[in-house]
């Protein structure tokens, strides 16, 4: 069995950056929120902040290595090595900091971060309730990771850059393909909406809801009768249906938080923050309750079929609905006053919504194809990681 090190041999976790206390305020450096954080070349360092001493990001220098702290970003490997074109750089409070020792290459450190011991034992030692779990510094430092020179490690880092490197150009060409499938599933839902001669304002056909609080002593909770989505759960909507959530609470439960219950057949979207701009809007399948961050768009009964509603909601531009501040909100009142699509006939919107079901179905399967490839080479990629990273796979 290879001989293995704690990972404060080779790294320093949550290092202090002494070189902020020289940076002048308002001097403007790169920021990294937690969605910026992606492996594989996919980093978006286009973020920038001004510094001042009053805030309370993570710092960070040029060439460290972020780990995402909290689930389920964690559980996702996204750990990344800041190849930031500013010197210093803040990042969300929701990463750790590793930097990499004279004695070790910070690319080894980060395959060990990606391997799926990693994930596996930072999942089980996660702390915290609910969705808002976090590894701890100590779990960091105390890694066990395979204790080898420097020259060992730069040798399994650039076998590892060249094999992954392929791994990634192919998983670009599939999210490629998704793009061009998505943009086909749109354009066909918009050729059919624009065939609608009328329009009416949205709130002449939907009740806008919003959410509650949703404490987290509540959450983590599977087996009472109603959904309680939040913010993460749009993402998990297939083809634009919510079934199941992990969080549910009891209809007792809902009153208790002045949770309105949503009825089947509700458009949800969020209302604020990085994931407004997503634009995304899932239909529940059966009662639920949401967050304070989600509205839901209740369809008038007799006036609106909510599948057709669901596509209609697609010809909104959310950027346009977006209010102006440091944290995007949505302009309830514009979004209200917004015109889609309307067909005046409940028969009408049922024929377009089977008819569109009909096209994006058969597009959501070609869709379905590319994420199953995406996901076996995603594996396939984890599994030469930890091969390596562990002393299993021996590299020349």
């Amino acid at each position: 069995m290879r001989e293995t090190a704690p990972l404060w041999k080779f790294g320093e976790v949550n290092p202090l950056s002494v070189d902020f206390k020289e940076l002048a305020e308002g001097t403007v450096v790169s920021f990294m929120p937690l969605e910026a954080v992606w492996p594989g070349g996919r980093a978006d360092y286009a973020g920038r902040l001004a510094w001042s001493n009053k805030q309370s990001y993570t710092q960070f220098s040029r060439g460290d290595i972020l780990i995402p702290k909290i689930t389920p970003t964690f559980e996702a490997g996204r750990t990344i090595i800041a190849e930031i074109d500013t010197e210093l750089g803040l990042a969300s409070t929701e990463v750790h900091v590793v930097r990499a020792r004279d004695t070790a290459d910070a690319r080894f450190l980060q395959y060990c971060f990606q391997s799926q011991p990693f994930l596996d034992e930072g999942a089980s030692a996660l702390q915290g309730v609910g969705n808002l779990r976090r590894i701890t510094p100590r779990f960091v430092q105390e890694l066990r990771v395979l204790d080898v020179d420097y020259d060992s490690q730069q040798r399994i880092a650039d076998y590892l850059d060249r094999e992954t490197g392929e791994i990634d150009v192919m998983i670009a060409k599939m999210d490629e393909l998704a793009g061009q499938l998505e943009e086909r599933r749109s354009a066909a839902i918009l050729r059919e909406l624009q065939s609608v001669p009328n329009r009416v304002q949205l709130t002449l056909v939907v009740d806008i809801a919003s959410g509650s609080g949703f404490p987290d002593k509540y959450q983590g909770v599977s087996s009472e009768e109603l959904p309680f989505y939040k913010v993460g759960s749009l993402s998990s909507a297939i083809n634009g249906y919510l079934a199941y959530d992990e969080n549910t609470v009891s209809r007792s439960t809902a009153v208790e938080l002045g949770a309105r219950v949503i009825p089947p057949g509700s458009i949800l979207m969020a209302k604020i923050g990085a994931a407004l701009m997503l634009a995304r809007f899932v239909q529940t399948t059966k009662p639920a309750c949401i967050d304070n961050n989600m509205q839901a768009l209740v369809p008038r009964e007799g006036v609106v079929n909510p599948r057709f509603l669901a596509y209609a909601m697609t010809e909104i531009s959310i950027s346009s609905l977006v209010k102006n501040g440091p944290v995007p909100t949505v302009d309830v009142i514009g979004l209200k006053m917004t015109h889609i699509s309307y067909p005046s006939t409940l028969s009408e919107q049922q024929r377009i919504a089977d008819h569109l079901d009909e096209v994006t179905g058969k597009i959501d399967a070609m869709l379905a194809k590319v994420a199953e490839l995406k996901s076996l080479l995603t594996e396939r990629r984890a599994a030469l990681i930890t091969d390596v990273v562990t002393g299993r796979k021996d590299v020349a």
